[in-house]
């Protein structure tokens, strides 16, 4: 199968219908991240984007059972094949997800980190859009929805529509999601075809951002010390950046 797709599988366009419900610019999102990760954040000045096949969850860009019928039926009319549609869409986007929270999160420090040692990078959804250094019509952020996948539906008018919905299971990561699709010239001048087209992409892009921009504050780990706080500091003012670096608020000892 070749097909020449670009305009039905675009971050905008009246191909797509459907946009992610959105918080406030000025709400706070959280990244947390190892020191060793974050130090390759600032040293890249990019956020890494991994491919969606490789988030860790096989459900990524799927369809609740109700969606996928009506979705088989729809193609089965234009005779194009459902698998190589959905293996199109899900090799070509790429995602950098936050957590979205009016503070920090003991279940995301838990997950996030190996030791007790890390940090969270502390940003709002305006932040991250003026910082990205892309073009705008390639990507799109919003939040993401939680349905459940047995009995749940969703409009299937738009291609970025699977990528911003996930299991009720997940509801806990509050996903605030950047979708990034990049545009045609990033792969082969023929088009898209099934025998080649996973080869041709990699498993994550680094995405350049303005790193000024987009951080407005680091928060150390509850399990982090003076002497770790000490550390990121001076890796982080040793790299020319000069935003504040706090302690976490969940480390506080109680009055009775």
């Amino acid at each position: 199968m070749e097909v020449d797709f670009w305009e039905e599988v675009a971050i905008t366009g009246e191909g797509d219908k459907w946009y992610p419900p959105t918080p406030a610019s000025n709400s706070k999102i959280w990244r947390y991240r190892s020191l060793d990760r974050y130090l390759s954040i600032l040293d890249g000045e990019s956020l890494w984007f991994a491919r969606a096949d490789e988030v860790g969850d096989q459900y990524e860009g799927s369809l609740p059972e109700l969606t996928f019928r009506r979705w088989v039926s729809k193609l089965a009319k234009l005779r194009i094949d459902y698998q190589s549609v959905f293996r199109y869409l899900q090799l070509m986007s790429h995602l950098n997800c936050w957590h979205e929270n009016t503070s920090e999160s003991f279940a995301m420090w838990d997950i996030y980190l190996e030791n007790n040692c890390g940090v969270a990078i502390v940003s709002t959804p305006s932040r991250v859009k003026n910082a990205l250094q892309i073009n705008e019509g390639e990507y799109l952020t919003g939040k993401v929805n939680y349905i459940d996948y047995t009995e749940g539906d969703f409009n299937i008018d738009s291609t970025v529509t699977p990528f911003f919905h996930k299991r009720e299971s997940f509801q806990h990561e509050r996903e605030y999601r950047i979708l990034y699709r990049q545009g045609e010239d990033a792969y082969d001048d023929d088009g898209m075809k099934t025998e080649d087209f996973g080869e041709n992409i990699p498993e994550g892009i680094p995405v350049s951002i303005d790193i000024g921009t987009l951080i407005e504050e680091v928060v150390i780990s509850p399990g982090g010390d003076d002497e770790f706080r000490e550390e990121v500091v001076d890796e982080t003012r040793a790299r020319g950046f000069e935003f504040p670096i706090n302690h976490s608020k969940l480390t506080g000892t109680p009055l009775f």
